[in-house]
């Protein structure tokens, strides 16, 4: 699933740029390679990533080893039971045009879950940080299970929709036009009031609004809503007609901002962990229980860049049962000893924890990191919350994560994943 990636058109990134004081600034973000701003909203209208950064200090919300949460949530609302589509062996014949269709049922969809952004390097020219989006399985009962991971990157002017600086936030001035308001309000979230600044912005298509704290520059709320173009349905004679499109609704909600921090932090990243490094796996993934067998499994990961304390890696996912035809998933991730699990784990900080010890434990996903211990020259960090779990296998000579056992839940019941990595010649 993932979470709130909308589009910055609607709102006349010229207009809304000029407004901030950021002349000539383009929309182009920048950041190491394979890193995204991880959202195209208004926040990237109001103030460019790569405009240059305010003179001001950054907050502490936006230091190494911060991590904020939100809750996102986003829905697919068809507008028709029904749609046709072109076939050119399909059952209804346009009278108008002779071409051919078949019809096809039209299904809603929805889903909730949390995103969680750790900054692992801020600096008034660069913020890097890594994404990782939980989805809940259980509102009732508040489980979640991990859904995978973003790179995202920025200036100390905005980190993609998630924050903008203050000091940007200050300058801006109310506005107040026909598809698009800005206004400095107080803004109340779970009974705590906040100096805001609030952007609406409409259009023929839909509408959204941000909430930015004035304080700390985090998006404290955003929710949008557009309609899709209409679609062609099924008239009376067999006629071809236009039905409503889909309207796609997305909600973001701050829940916390915290610091975290790994025994390794202070420990650069290893040497091995540089830029066109390749680390490839195998193993299988499947339901656990099933009389099926597992499907195979590579995991290739490329260093795509590499800072003094961070390393973004692209990771491509290939699956297969044998002789079928292979299913291809790809993520961006940022590496750094600030952060854990990840792709390495520091060598002084082995030889000095006892199994046992607590890395991290989230108040809310509530997945526990724990250091299980070496044994065999493998030190092991384990996942966990109520129903997934995740066993980190380092190598402990050179830091290298060579494997990774996986329990979690999914909508048909457990799912078993293994992977080792494949020996270097």
């Amino acid at each position: 699933m993932r979470y709130m990636q909308v589009g910055s058109k609607m709102l006349g990134i010229a207009f809304i740029a000029a407004l901030a004081g950021v002349a000539g600034a383009q929309e182009k973000a920048g950041g190491p390679a394979g890193a995204r701003p991880p959202m195209a909203g208004p926040g990237c209208a109001l103030i460019p990533t790569d405009a240059p950064p305010p003179k001001a200090d950054l907050p502490a919300v936006m230091h190494a080893g911060m991590r904020i949460t939100w809750v996102s949530g986003d829905a697919v609302v068809q507008g028709v039971r029904a749609k046709l589509v072109r076939d050119p062996n399909g059952n209804w014949v346009d009278p108008k045009t002779q071409k051919r269709y078949s019809e096809e049922e039209t299904r809603s969809s929805g889903g909730v879950g949390y995103m969680q952004v750790t900054i692992v390097h801020a600096a008034p020219d660069l913020i890097v940080a890594d994404g990782r989006n939980f989805i809940i399985t259980d509102v009732a009962r508040n489980q979640c299970s991990f859904s995978g991971g973003f790179a995202c990157s920025g200036t100390g002017a905005a980190l993609g929709d998630l924050w903008i600086h203050p000091a940007r936030l200050a300058a801006l001035k109310d506005v107040n036009e026909k598809d698009l308001t800005l206004t400095h309000a107080p803004y109340t979230l779970n009974g705590r009031e906040y100096r805001a600044v609030l952007v609406r912005s409409e259009s023929d298509t839909g509408c959204s609004q941000y909430t930015y704290d004035c304080a700390t520059g985090l998006l404290l709320v955003s929710s949008t809503s557009n309609t899709g173009t209409q679609v062609p349905t099924l008239g009376p004679n067999g006629t071809v007609n236009s039905g409503a499109g889909s309207a796609a609704i997305t909600t973001c909600t701050l829940v916390t901002a915290r610091p975290v921090t790994t025994p390794w932090a202070a420990e650069a990243p290893p040497t091995w962990a540089s830029k066109g490094r390749q680390i490839n796996y195998q193993g299988t993934t499947g339901q656990a229980n099933s009389s099926l067998p597992p499907m195979q499994l590579q995991v290739q990961v490329t260093v795509a860049d590499a800072g003094a304390d961070w390393a973004t890696t692209h990771i491509v996912r290939r699956a297969a049962y044998p002789n079928t035809p292979t299913t291809e998933v790809v993520q961006e991730r940022v590496a750094a000893s600030m952060a854990a699990p990840g792709t390495w784990i520091g060598l002084k900080a082995i030889a000095s924890m006892k199994p046992g010890a607590v890395i991290d434990e989230d108040p809310n996903t509530r997945f526990r990191v724990v250091f299980a211990g070496v044994q065999n020259n493998a030190a092991v960090l384990v996942e966990q919350n109520e129903t997934d779990r995740t066993d980190y296998i380092y190598d402990a000579t050179s830091g290298l994560l060579v494997g990774m056992r996986t329990m979690n839940q999914s909508a048909v019941g457990p799912v078993q994943t293994q992977i080792q990595v494949v020996p270097t010649e």
